[in-house]
């Protein structure tokens, strides 16, 4: 999408298709090392996963995970490090797994609680049980 520089901070803004979402933007800030990587990366929080992009979205974090900044902000959960993109990775793989081996919306729950027992975003967890199982 471009960059563009304000009171002589330089801001570099990123389209984000297909991930958490059909659209976000991703925001960093090159010359600072920061990205603010939206609902890209969650860090210890249940991922939304209502809208099934679990290709797009590993495709995504491949992408960001390759760019040259260092302290990552989450959508969700405390600022961390581009470990956040494996974090994210790995949970989609799981929940992926999960969602096609769950008998029932509270079996897939069951799972994505024993398996990431310490994550926030209960709400979240909840409210794409809606999408995900119809």
């Amino acid at each position: 999408m471009g960059e563009e520089v304000l009171d002589g901070v330089r801001i570099a803004h990123r389209r984000l298709c297909h991930a958490e979402t059909e659209d976000a933007l991703v925001v960093g800030f090159p010359d600072a090392g920061i990205i603010a990587a939206q609902d890209l990366v969650y860090n210890r929080a249940h991922l939304f996963l209502g809208e099934r992009r679990f290709d797009g979205w590993r495709a995504a974090l491949r992408e960001h995970r390759k760019l040259p900044y260092d302290l990552v902000l989450p959508g969700h959960g405390l600022p961390g490090s581009r470990d956040l993109y494996d974090q994210t990775s790995e949970y989609l793989d799981f929940a992926e797994e999960s969602l096609t081996a769950a008998r029932d919306r509270a079996d897939f729950k069951r799972r994505l609680l024993d398996r990431f027992p310490d994550n926030g975003c209960l709400k979240v967890l909840d409210h794409q049980l809606r999408f995900l199982f119809r």
